[in-house]
């Protein structure tokens, strides 16, 4: 966190395999928000060892077949109503649709706020290999500035008592899902020897908030057990209750870290009470970093104003540091009511103490970059309980909409040579409370064109002005807008209960390889992992494509041959993911001639019946 030119937590880097001859297996990922753009990319991670340097509109074959095959491999869960909406549709995003969970919690100012990932890797004559991440940063393309945790083991021959709590934080996430879990990906967990980073002696894993199945009580959070000789607290978010709780768990040796915003509605009192010179606010000019010359970084990414959203206790007892990292604030949903997950570390070294890191984090060292805390100033405060008012009501308004069940139906047209269909979207908000001043809009995640349509509280509501969508548009999702006085102040995608044509991914990968060269090279890429190439048309082009005769028939060469040989062989799940790319596009035809060639199929057929004899 000192290097304000390298701030960014990547996570490509965190979820790539350990070596070469590493493949994932199964990955769990948590997140309270969700960016659907930045979803799009994480499988290149996973499964191809690329940084999340690449945008899904740069389509290249690795990024196509990652998120082609994201959901058969990975899952990942966030709280209900806190998926971004993306600033441009990609048709892509319907293969993620089914990885997706979204979690609702009993009561509107509770949240699903845990941060981390759980990646089994596999290789061959190699025990599997785990790597966990425990976090706060959320599945999105901010820039705030967060922490981060990652260990990484081998799994044993016998279960590790430490690893329980984390095991039943994945059953939790089973109860309230669908979809299970892999058996052996659960089971081998319970036995990985996670490693300790240096300097560190002790770890431990803290769910917060459910049931243990073990003992029937809740998860507490672990600051609430221990008293401490000093401690510093790191929370973007905090509240008055929770401040007041830890200063008398430090005997008020606390030093706070935060938001400007976030201590100018702490109270005075409380403030005077622990001592103004034990506040900090994260650096103003850091805020505003990346419009600076001289501090901006030089990535590629958008600009954006950063702030602080790392959450780390470090507490010290009996000679002790103890450190705390992962999604929980210092408020008192984080105690009480939202569903967390955090690391202890333990340390003897005084290097590592709260008095340490305070200094580091708040003071100028010589020769080094500005620090990101600065002294928080009582006379310097601005009132924010008009904003802390609407965003209560807001955050009101979402988990009751979120609640509510949008059935929609798709009525197939025909218009010429194409099929077109129309969706109506039916929701009974009869016992929806819309606040005054409030106003809510929905349309079709995909729509482009027309304006969203108000939706109705107190009535059963039932729109059908969104027509003439073909199948590559149809969607489950929908974008929900919410206006306060006319201005648009949140927009969030929630789903919809939709019965959509059986073939519409089929569809929409037809509309990207849509040519005997993109054909080829795609199985050419897949065959020896050559540096992937753009695939060159656009998810969202709509247009069919144009045949390439040029390629096609040179590409049936011994190397080719040469190539299906080494993965029959070598790597026979490529022999299989080529097998389901051919059914796909075997029937598919441009300019009446077949994307998928007579001697390419020929000689498919040879490897095919080779599979196939050698897995009855």
């Amino acid at each position: 966190m000192l290097d304000v030119k390298n701030n960014r937590l990547d996570y490509g880097e965190q979820l790539i395999p350990p070596d070469g001859s590493y493949d994932l297996d199964y990955a769990v990922g948590t997140t309270y928000s969700l960016d659907l753009e930045a979803i799009m990319v994480l499988p290149v991670a996973l499964f191809y060892s690329r940084l999340l340097d690449c945008s899904p509109d740069d389509l290249n074959f690795d990024v196509l077949d990652a998120i082609t095959r994201a959901t058969d491999k990975i899952r990942v869960y966030c709280q209900k109503g806190k998926i971004k909406v993306p600033k441009k549709y990609n048709h892509l995003i319907a293969y993620w649709e089914k990885g997706i969970s979204q979690i609702r919690m009993d009561y509107h100012a509770a949240s699903f706020h845990p941060k981390i990932w759980v990646v089994r890797f596999t290789a061959r004559d190699k025990a599997p290999y785990y790597r966990l991440l425990i976090t706060s940063r959320n599945l999105t393309y901010t820039h705030d500035w967060d922490a981060a945790f990652s260990t990484e083991g081998d799994v044993g021959n016998k279960p590790v008592e430490k690893n329980k709590p984390l095991l039943n934080f994945l059953q939790y996430l089973e109860r309230n899902d669908e979809k299970k879990l892999p058996r052996k990906f659960l089971e081998d967990l319970s036995m990985v020897n996670f490693n300790l980073p240096d300097g560190f002696h002790l770890m431990n894993f803290y769910p917060i908030g459910f049931e243990s199945r073990d003992s029937r009580a809740v998860y507490p959070n672990p600051l609430e057990k221990n008293n401490w000789d000093d401690l510093l607290c790191i929370s973007p978010f905090v509240d008055d209750k929770s401040l007041k709780f830890l200063a008398e768990k430090s005997g008020k040796k606390i030093t706070v870290l935060s938001r400007k915003e976030e201590l100018d509605g702490v109270s005075e009192a409380l403030i005077k009470d622990i001592g103004e010179n034990r506040f900090y606010q994260f650096s103003e000019l850091i805020q505003d970093a990346e419009w600076m010359e001289g501090l901006a970084d030089g990535s590629r990414l958008e600009i954006m104003l950063q702030n602080l959203h790392a959450k780390i206790f470090i507490g010290s007892k009996s000679a002790y540091q103890h450190w705390f990292i992962g999604s929980a604030n210092c408020t008192q949903p984080a105690f009480g009511r939202n569903i967390e997950f955090m690391v202890e570390l333990k340390s003897n070294q005084n290097k590592l103490s709260p008095v340490k890191m305070r200094n580091m984090l708040t003071h100028e060292v010589k020769n080094a970059e500005l620090p990101p805390f600065e002294t928080y100033q009582l006379k310097n405060r601005k009132n924010n309980s008009e904003r802390k008012s609407l965003e209560n009501k807001l955050r009101k308004l979402i988990y009751d909409i979120t609640g509510l069940a949008f059935e929609g139906l798709v009525i197939p047209r025909s218009m010429g040579t194409d099929n077109l269909w129309d969706i109506i979207i039916k929701c009974d908000a009869r016992d929806l409370i819309i606040p005054p001043d409030f106003k809510v809009m929905i349309k079709p995640l995909p729509e482009a064109d027309r304006l969203p349509k108000n939706f109705e509280s107190g009535v059963i509501n039932e729109i059908s002005d969104f027509k003439g969508y073909g199948e590559v548009q149809l969607s489950p999702y929908l974008n929900v807008s919410i206006q306060h006085n006319n201005e648009t102040i949140k927009s969030f995608i929630t789903e919809m209960t939709i019965a959509l044509p059986d073939s519409r991914l089929n569809s929409i990968f037809k509309t990207i390889i849509n040519s005997r060269d993109k054909f080829m090279k795609y199985i050419e890429f897949l065959l020896n992992g050559s540096t992937p190439e753009p695939v060159v048309a656009r998810p969202n082009s709509g247009c069919h494509g144009i045949k390439n005769n040029g390629r096609p028939n040179s590409l049936l060469t011994s190397s080719l041959y040469e190539n299906l040989m080494v993965a029959v062989s070598r790597k026979p799940e490529r022999i299989m993911a080529i097998e389901k790319i051919i059914e796909r596009l075997k029937e598919q035809k441009v300019d009446n001639a077949s994307i998928v060639s007579d001697d390419f199929l020929k000689l498919w057929k040879i490897f095919q019946a080779y599979i196939h004899g050698n897995t009855k």
